[in-house]
C-alpha cells in the first residue's frame, strides 16, 4: 500500500537533478472519470468567473474613489490581488484535470504550487 494517493507519480527528475522521486499530477486524482472532472472543471470555472468579477469590481472601486483610499481598504485591495493571483490559475487547473498533457513549460509548472497555496 502506497503513502501517497494517486496524485503522486513516481518518476525520475532528470532536469532538476533530483534522481528518482514523486511528482504531484493533477490529471491522475481521477484518471479517465469524466463525469467528476466535467464536474470539477465547471467548479473551477465559475469560482474564476466569480472571483475575477468581484475582485475587479472591489479594485475598480478602492481605486477609482478617493473617499474609498482608507488603510482598511489598502489592505482589502492587497487581498484582491492576492486572490486575483489564485483565480487566475484555475483555468490551467481546469484544462489538465481534462487532458494529461502540460502546454504550460517548466516555469508555469514550478510557479502554479506557490500561487495555489496560502498561509
Amino acid at each position: 500500500m502506497s503513502l501517497f494517493n494517486t496524485s503522486y507519480l513516481m518518476g525520475n527528475d532528470t532536469a532538476g537533478g533530483w534522481g528518482p522521486r514523486y511528482f504531484f499530477t493533477f490529471y491522475s486524482e481521477f484518471g479517465d472519470e469524466q463525469a467528476e472532472s466535467a464536474v470539477e472543471v465547471t467548479v473551477f470555472m465559475v469560482i474564476f468567473a466569480a472571483s475575477v468579477v468581484a475582485n475587479v469590481s472591489i479594485a475598480w472601486a478602492v481605486l477609482r474613489y478617493r473617499e474609498m483610499r482608507t488603510v482598511t481598504n489598502c489592505f482589502l485591495l492587497n487581498l484582491t490581488v492576492a486572490d486575483l493571483l489564485f483565480a487566475v490559475t484555475t483555468p490551467a487547473l481546469a484544462y489538465v484535470r481534462v487532458r494529461p498533457d502540460w502546454p504550460f513549460g517548466d516555469f508555469v509548472c514550478r510557479l502554479l504550487p506557490y500561487s495555489q497555496v496560502r498561509a
